[in-house]
């Protein structure tokens, strides 16, 4: 009996070394989407409105091109810095890491704009609420949309589902713009 006993040690030491390795040659640079509801509270709703609204007007500035592919490498790379401390969007501080395609960049200035005016009127939510948000918004397109790179599935759902809640986004001019009084004549 006393050699069973051993024989079953020895194979949960093994077991246990293995998941510790597993767990030290864990990806750093990958960001797993949530499909929980730990982040879609109350508290957080308006964080996921900023946040969704941004990736719709860009959506819209595109003039429908951005892709889900592309939302979701905006979010990976937010997460990323967020993690590292790059990215601190309730002092307004990014130190971006390298230059990536234009709808990428588009898309994380908008949303770090976007983020830091809402955290202007709002509390910060914490770093890890944060990120919460970023992955549960990684879920939904992974929900909606498809593995095709040139995937829109998330952000035409989005654009509907932002419409039936009143929020309107669309192109316009730069005579629109100075009509609007948005932007003056004297720059």
């Amino acid at each position: 009996m006393g050699k069973n006993n051993k024989a079953r040690r020895m194979l949960k030491k093994k077991k246990k070394k293995a998941k510790a390795a597993r767990n030290r040659n864990w990806d750093s640079q990958s960001v797993l989407p949530y499909h929980g509801s730990k982040y879609r509270t109350e508290e957080l709703v308006m964080l996921h409105m900023a946040t969704e609204t941004a990736i719709n007007e860009c959506f819209a500035i595109s003039g429908r091109t951005i892709t889900d592919h592309q939302v979701r490498e905006t979010l990976t790379r937010l997460v990323l810095q967020i993690r590292k401390g790059l990215l601190r969007l309730e002092d307004g501080r990014l130190d971006s890491e390298g230059n990536h395609d234009d709808a990428v960049d588009l898309l994380e200035w908008n949303i770090c704009a976007r983020l830091r005016s809402f955290f202007e009127t709002n509390d910060y939510p914490g770093r890890d609420n944060l990120i919460g948000v970023f992955r549960s918004i990684m879920g939904s397109i992974e929900a909606r949309g498809s593995m095709h790179p040139k995937s829109r599935g998330y952000l035409e759902f989005l654009e509907g589902f932002l419409q039936d809640l009143g929020v309107t986004t669309k192109r316009i001019s730069v005579d629109e713009l100075e009509e609007l009084g948005a932007i003056g004549h004297n720059v």
